[in-house]
């Protein structure tokens, strides 16, 4: 598959299992990243995430870790040509391997969540997008012992994995500071919510966010939103 060009930064995607798509551009554009130094990538695929918040944020490092060595040996090269190499790493990791407790002020992972039912027989497509390879209990649970005191967890998940991503975060003591229903289309049901966890229990309104028009156009929110990214009009 051809590289994809941003504003700012090129992607490889060769080897990578997940492709550019548009819940990274979302969850890429919708983080937080005020305030911020220290990052995990959980899955990160071709790097994308990282790439667009390190554009934003000049001291953020970020570690990036996937278990597929395709996906990673694309998050190296696409990190190592752009101009914040110095600050990202990408690694051939398990995220419940990981021993570095309390010290990320921001996690953020577009996470595998098909159910079994749906899963791939490749088993390197299976791996990235189906849940069984990384149970939601088990990344929240390790979420929380990596999470610093005023971190925060980003995610984006399917509308009806909603309930279960707020219940688990909530058993581990982190709760919900932020959610942003995602449309695919205005007029269509919600096809996926943008979640962002802290330690600290806040009140919070929901948000709402559509990609597309009725018509199919890109809506003014979303090329607001990623103005920064795109190289080209939408």
């Amino acid at each position: 598959m051809s590289a994809f060009t941003f504003k700012h930064f090129r992607i490889n995607q060769d080897r990578a299992t997940m492709k550019v798509g548009t819940d990274a551009m979302v969850l890429g554009s919708f983080v937080d990243v005020t305030d911020k130094f220290q990052g995990l990538d959980i899955g990160t695929g071709t790097g994308v995430i990282s790439l667009m918040l390190a554009q934003r944020n000049s001291e953020l490092k970020i570690t990036a870790i996937d278990i597929d060595s395709g996906s990673v040996e694309d998050a190296q090269q696409n990190f190592s040509e752009s101009d914040w190499s110095e600050r990202l790493s990408a690694t051939q990791q398990d995220v419940l391997s990981i021993n570095s407790n309390g010290q990320c002020d921001l996690i953020f992972s577009n996470p595998p969540y098909y159910q079994d039912s749906l899963q791939n027989e490749d088993l390197r497509m299976a791996s990235a997008k189906h849940e069984v390879f990384l149970p939601i209990d088990a990344l929240v649970a390790k979420v929380e012992t990596l999470l610093s005191s005023k971190g925060h967890f980003w995610i984006i998940a399917p509308y009806e994995n909603c309930k279960r991503w707020i219940d688990t975060c909530g058993e581990n003591g982190l709760f919900l500071a932020r959610s942003i229903q995602i449309y695919g289309k205005e007029g269509e049901d919600v096809k996926r919510v943008i979640f962002s966890f802290s330690r600290t229990e806040s009140e919070y309104a929901p948000e709402s966010f559509s990609i597309r028009t009725e018509s199919g156009a890109y809506t003014s929110e979303y090329i607001e939103l990623t103005k920064e990214y795109h190289n080209r009009a939408l």
